[in-house]
């Protein structure tokens, strides 16, 4: 059916045109007194345009001066008036030409721009006088009815969807999550509102998550129907399980069926991994001391200071924890493995600590770690908590750090458990160690004995020796510590004595030692290069002449010094006598005095006849001094000395003696 219009004589409205509105929105401007058809086949309608009418003067009449609307609905209906308002009509008034609703827009545009009030809107459209058209006569009530519903549309603010039926909407709340770490749960509540009058059934919520993150639903996630005008809520767990921040977003989707026809709504929700609070916010935790060096018999003490930064009382459970040979302990006597009990002498102790495992390397002591529980501490307060520290027997020197884990436990204003570490940085030693390895020199002390060692036998040889000038000089390059010698033989003989240690004692004396193992090695050194002193210094005794000894005795020590009967043979300047003497020990370069004595003279009558042709056979230059020797004793008195020129082995200055050659030192006599 066609549209019929009112003609209005309100001043000031824009151009004579009217629009025809269907369910199908705004399907044309025509210009006032323009006719309009219906075709009920195509659900269509066309225009006559009618001719302009002009003055005579060739200016257009202002017979209308105001636009017209022609609202047509077939029962339900929403049109858009402007962008900022929808006008929804929702009873259509059939009869008197199928007109619904005829509406003056310069009223309606005048009440939107805020040039005239509602009432006087109202007014105007109540005092509006219809006029008859070609397509019938439009009802005073009618227009006034409709003019009611749509004014009292436009006052509620209520809007909606230009030219379409209503939507199911989703909504989530909230459109933004910061995931909480550790683990913990975000909630999510997805809302959707039905504002159809009609049923929808099988309501299925689903998302697409590509993040890792974990959604659990609180309640199934499928409906059966939702009643016209009603609203459902689904409450969604979030969950971030790893360690990897992140930021991006899950998408919502809703699937419903209304009537016959599968239909969808979406929407996103924003995912960021919140920033952790460090526990530097709620407390200020820094250590004081003075302990800079640690050894067992000099302790030490650890302040913690703890402010709360809060206006809340705090509860805060601490762990210190060092190596375990360091012990936290009130009362140092009862350092457990390191206390040294009261009254036991040095010597029990130097005897107790070297059973074998006395030393169990890497056993873990509960004194090493304390704990304190439940410290509080009020608003803004500072608190001091005091560790004293200790080392046991055996340690093991070096840097180590002191670990103090501050725990602030979970209340109502912070939910998670938060810690920090506190470190402080102690030397440990033993008592005297670093003294007397900077005094002697030794870089370690894996090397300490063999250097003391080396020191002793040296400081020995050096008081008790009788060795030439040349030999001494050979030994005190062999233990000087500037010379590779030293460290050559030292090096060797700690190596020995820590595989010693290893096998009696069940340990390395190296790895963790204290003040009794420095003792123990220092008195083993030095009883070690005292034995190899008697050791040396005895051999020395038997390659060395003496103004005391028989034939039989020198010619022992030439065989200690792997020496033949054939010697180098001198004759003494400015000697009355001629005779030769004989040198009997071996000479460095730079010697002024040498070892000479007389020729041995061996008679053999009165002798055994195999004694006498045995000694006789090592007479020669081929004989052996050893063997020569043995038999002599068995006759010591067959043996002596020549008087000439000297009658017995002496050191003589070399510049007073002439070569003459070499010959035998023993000489058959009748």
């Amino acid at each position: 059916m066609p549209c019929g219009f009112v003609r209005t004589a309100t001043p000031g409205c824009g151009n004579s045109v009217f629009g025809l509105f269907t369910k199908n929105g705004l399907t044309g401007q025509f210009p006032v007194g323009s006719r309009l058809k219906h075709n009920a086949r195509s659900r269509s309608y066309s225009a006559a345009l009618a001719p302009s009418r002009v003055h005579d003067s060739g200016r257009p009449e202002k017979q209308f001066d105001d636009t017209l609307l022609c609202i047509c609905g077939v029962d339900f209906q929403v049109f858009n008036i402007t962008d900022k308002i929808s006008l929804v009509v929702s009873h259509s008034v059939r009869g008197g030409g199928g007109v619904s609703a005829l509406f003056s827009t310069c009223s309606f545009w005048n009440l939107m721009e805020g040039r005239i009030s509602p009432t006087e809107a109202v007014k105007r459209m109540q005092t509006v006088t219809p006029s008859v058209t070609d397509f019938g006569r439009l009802s005073q009530p009618s227009v006034r009815r409709v003019v009611f519903l749509l004014l009292a549309i436009v006052l509620s603010g209520v809007t909606a969807t230009g030219g379409t039926s209503a939507q199911p909407s989703a909504e989530v709340l909230p459109n933004s999550v910061e995931l909480l770490p550790g683990g913990q749960s975000t909630h999510v509540l997805v809302v959707l509102r039905n504002v159809t009058d009609t049923d929808l059934r099988d309501v299925t919520l689903s998302w697409l998550n590509d993040e890792p993150v974990i959604i659990s639903p609180a309640s199934p996630s499928h409906l059966p129907s939702l009643a016209p005008h009603a609203e459902i809520a689904w409450t969604l767990e979030f969950t971030q399980p790893g360690l990897d921040p992140v930021a991006g977003s899950v998408r919502m989707r809703i699937d419903y069926k209304e009537g016959s026809v599968t239909k969808i709504v979406a929407q996103s929700v924003a995912l960021k991994s919140r920033e952790p609070v460090q526990i530097d916010k709620y407390l200020d935790a820094k250590i004081e001391t003075t302990l800079e060096t640690l050894d067992t018999y000099h302790p030490g003490k650890v302040n913690l200071l703890l402010t709360n930064k809060l206006g809340r009382q705090i509860l805060l459970d601490i762990r210190a924890k060092g190596p375990d040979f360091i012990c936290f302990s009130s009362d140092q006597k009862n350092c457990e493995a390191g206390a040294v009990a009261e009254g036991v002498g040095w010597m029990r102790r130097l005897a107790g600590a070297f059973q074998r495992g006395a030393s169990p390397v890497g056993s873990v002591q509960s004194s090493s770690q304390a704990e304190r529980h439940g410290v509080r501490i009020e608003p803004y307060q500072t608190h001091i908590e005091v560790f004293e520290v200790g080392a046991r027997e055996r340690v093991e020197p070096g840097k180590y750090l002191l670990a103090f884990e501050i725990f602030l436990s979970p209340s109502s204003a912070q939910s998670a458990t938060r810690s920090v570490v506190k470190t402080q940085v102690v030397e440990v030693g033993v008592l005297a160690e670093s003294a007397i390895l900077k005094m002697m020199g030794v870089p370690s002390f894996l090397l300490l004995p063999g250097s003391i060692l080396m020191l002793t036998v040296g400081l020995l040889w050096k008081v008790g020796s009788s060795r030439s000038a040349s030999e001494a000089e050979r030994l005190r390059e062999a233990i000087d510590p500037t010379k590779g010698y030293f460290w050559l033989i030292s090096i060797t003989i700690s190596g020995l004595m820590a595989v010693i240690f290893r096998v009696v004692f069940g340990w390395w004396y190296f790895v963790r030692y204290g003040l009794a193992d420095v003792v123990f090695v220092w008195l083993a050194s030095v009883i070690a290069g005292a034995l190899i002193f008697t050791l040396i210094y005895w051999i020395e005794l038997h390659r060395t002449p003496s103004e005391k000894d028989e034939p039989a005795e020198l010619l022992m020590k030439l065989c200690w010094q792997r020496e033949g009967l054939e010697r180098d043979r001198y004759t003494i300047k400015d000697a009355e006598n001629t005779e030769s003497v004989f040198r009997v020990q071996k000479h460095g370069e730079g010697e002024k005095n040498i070892w000479v004595s007389p020729s041995i003279k061996v008679t053999l009558s009165g002798l055994e006849d195999n004694l006498a042709e045995r000694i006789r056979k090592q007479l020669g230059s081929e004989g052996k001094p050893g063997k020569l020797a043995r038999l002599l004793r068995k006759a010591p008195k067959h043996a002596t000395w020549s008087t000439r020129p000297i009658d017995r082995p002496k050191m003589l200055p070399i510049d007073q003696l002439k070569d003459a050659g070499r010959d035998t030192i023993v000489q058959e006599t009748p």
